[in-house]
């Protein structure tokens, strides 16, 4: 996605989260749907010609409804098949409708429910939001010895972990997803720490095998206890998330839980109204995604419609073309023949009149003789 930096990628997902929190329903609520937005994010943000750039390098996971076979598309004709593909790897049967997206005319959903994390090479890093075997992946202080293995993913059986389960269609406060966010730059950091990934610049170039003869010296050679890189991961053992992505989480808290209308939402008492008025919200709720859909629904018939009469218009201005074509063709046919009956009466007249004059001449000429 074409975004400026982390801040508004951090500030687009709490905008999604505080968009799914506002339904009586939460997300599963009748005016929200997670499909909408994320077309309209796709739309937003991706650049014309990304299908060209992420062909052979992005693979999207995909499970095909009739048998359940996982799919893995890396290769995108169009802009539109590239956010068919993403669309239906996002689809949460009920969570996210009823009808599964269709791409290249087959119905599929989230790649999930048949390869969580597929395997595409032994380079392949695995990330799970859930503590297991995973390469990137919390680390619970109470490891477990169960384990048990859904669609691919290793999941330890924990009480963290069926937290984490109740939070996946859930979004969570601001405050929750700040916490979620750190925990996970932390797994990732610990990740290049324990694997030896955090270097300097000049050992890393050189452990990527990168041919650097114009930067590095023919002498130099790799050196394990090289004191930069030794700072570097002492300075990542302490690192902290980016100040823009703090600074959008604070916001997003301090929003949150500023203001009076906040306060009094947060009180006992009024969550329990809300829970008691939950039978007449949800009706209402729904009256509100049908008037919402049906005028979507206007906007795309008018639009329709309008494309029709354009093409109406534009048939029956090249028939009336058409029509004016032939009258004109037909009055010079017409004209055409005019002219040419006038001049064969008129040289038939000319004929008549020259035989006419020469039966004179000769009959002069005989009374002559006979004189």
């Amino acid at each position: 996605m074409r975004y400026s930096n982390l801040s508004e990628i951090t500030s687009d997902v709490l905008r999604v989260v505080r968009e799914a929190r506002a339904g009586s329903l939460g997300p599963f609520s009748p005016s929200f749907n997670i499909q909408n937005v994320l077309l309209e994010g796709l739309q937003k943000y991706l650049p014309e010609d990304v299908h060209k750039i992420v062909s052979g390098r992005l693979h999207v996971s995909l499970t095909r409804v009739y048998d359940g076979k996982n799919v893995i598309v890396s290769e995108f004709a169009t802009r539109d098949d590239l956010m068919q593909a993403l669309l239906a790897s996002c689809f949460v049967p009920v969570f996210s409708g009823l009808l599964p997206p269709r791409f290249h005319g087959v119905r599929y959903m989230d790649g999930g429910f048949s390869d969580n994390l597929p395997v595409l090479d032994e380079n392949t890093i695995t990330v799970s939001p859930f503590c297991g075997e995973s390469d990137i992946c919390p680390r619970d202080l109470s490891s477990q010895l169960f384990h048990v293995n859904v669609a691919n993913t290793s999941i330890e059986l924990s009480k963290q972990n069926i937290n984490r389960f109740a939070r996946i269609l859930f979004p969570p406060k601001p405050e929750a997803l700040s916490n979620m966010c750190k925990q996970g730059f932390d797994d990732a950091l610990r990740f290049l720490h324990r694997n030896n990934l955090i270097s300097c610049t000049r050992c890393l170039a050189v452990q990527s095998t990168l041919q650097l003869q114009d930067v590095l010296d023919d002498t130099f050679d790799y050196d394990p206890d090289c004191e930069e890189c030794k700072m570097h991961r002492q300075d990542a053992l302490v690192a902290d998330l980016p100040d823009t992505v703090m600074t959008v989480f604070q916001n997003a808290i301090d929003s949150a839980n500023s203001g009076i209308v906040n306060w009094v939402l947060r009180q006992r008492a009024m969550q329990y109204l809300n829970l008691l008025t939950l039978p007449y919200r949800v009706p209402i709720d729904i009256m509100y995604a049908t008037f919402t859909k049906q005028k979507a629904l206007l906007g795309v018939w008018a639009y329709r419609l309008r494309i029709h009469a354009r093409r109406i218009a534009q048939s029956v201005v090249k028939v009336a073309e058409g029509i004016v074509t032939d009258s004109g063709m037909a009055n010079q046919s017409r004209m055409e023949s005019k002219i040419k009956n006038e001049t064969r009466i008129r040289v038939e007249c000319s004929i008549r009149t020259i035989n006419e004059n020469g039966t004179g001449v000769e009959n002069r000429t005989e009374s002559e003789a006979k004189a």
